[in-house]
């Protein structure tokens, strides 16, 4: 699992947990980047 997965969560569950639901931009750009990250991951 890559070290930028703890960092990349963070941004899209806070929002979530504290204002109910986070704008999509806030949450899927993370999101995004993460799922990149996962799949060039075993690549590296």
């Amino acid at each position: 699992m890559p070290l930028e997965f703890p960092v990349l969560l963070v941004p899209t569950v806070i929002p979530e947990k504290l204002g109910g639901s986070a704008p999509l931009e806030l949450a899927s750009s993370p999101f995004l980047i993460h799922l990149v990250y996962a799949v060039l991951w075993p690549y590296e």
